[in-house]
């Protein structure tokens, strides 16, 4: 038939996934409420999506779970209880980046902690003027480059035309949902590729990197001593032992921050 000018928006929900054990992970009845806020909130353009190998999911601060929250609140609240200084996780994203202050032979020493390896739905969201943060960890995140020839990245295109790997990004770059490729870049599967270097292998997402320098510095008012701890696992190329170009760059950064040590 003819394309609809102003095609609707489709939405997928599973209401009833189970976990390893049978038990649904979604409370369901009442709170899927909360999804639908969502939904409304996407349909007026006022909430923002991450794209997935499934489609387009909310951003965890969009979803509010206020009252489900377990684990993360659990875990601060048994620390606070216990009067020990923590970073790296709090009831939101401001929380969740304020450093841990200690006092160690009449000096002042801040720990700030952060992870570049996260799973979305763990992240410490923001607040907003209807919605609490959500309760997660403080995060750096990093976009990933693949390095090949041309020819194999001209091959990799052909090989989308023909399976349609990338049929539905195309059609959100054509409804304006998703920007293009970047010039020099191919998404192919979600997976970012280029050739003849023309990225780095791996880089900060700048606003990430940008709020945890700021941290540093307003640590630094205060406190003789900063320390950075960063968790990170990312593989960069064939060994564990190759350091992520990304942490070079974040590491850098919070050292001409004014961070005294990066620990990671």
């Amino acid at each position: 038939g003819k394309t609809i000018k102003h095609a609707p928006k489709i939405f997928h929900v599973n209401w009833f996934r189970t976990d390893d054990e049978g038990h649904f992970i979604w409370p369901g009845f009442g709170d899927n409420m909360r999804v639908l806020m969502w939904i409304l909130a996407r349909c007026e353009d006022k909430v923002d999506a991450v794209e997935t190998a499934i489609g387009f999911v909310p951003k965890a601060e969009d979803i509010n779970i206020e009252g489900l929250e377990d684990v993360t609140l659990d875990t601060i609240k048994e620390l606070e209880k216990r009067g020990y200084a923590h970073s790296g996780t709090g009831y939101d994203l401001k929380d969740a980046s304020k450093p841990g202050i200690i006092e160690v032979d009449g000096k002042k020493v801040a720990i700030i902690a952060v992870t570049t390896q996260f799973q979305e739905a763990s992240k410490a969201g923001v607040p907003t003027p209807k919605m609490k943060g959500r309760p997660g960890v403080n995060y750096a995140g990093f976009t990933k480059y693949f390095q090949i020839d041309k020819e194999d990245y001209e091959h990799l295109k052909r090989i989308a035309e023909k399976c349609d790997i990338n049929a539905q990004r195309n059609g959100s770059i054509k409804t304006g949902f998703v920007k293009p490729d970047p010039e020099g870049v191919f998404v192919f599967g979600g997976n970012n590729f280029c050739y003849d270097g023309s990225k780095p292998i791996s880089v900060c997402v700048k606003k990430d990197k940008e709020r945890l320098v700021n941290d540093i510095k307003e640590a630094k008012k205060v406190c003789d001593y900063v320390f950075v701890v960063i968790h990170c696992h990312t593989m960069e190329g064939k060994s564990h032992e190759n350091v992520p170009t990304h942490f070079r760059e974040l590491s850098m950064a919070c050292i001409d921050a004014g961070a005294s040590a990066m620990i990671g």
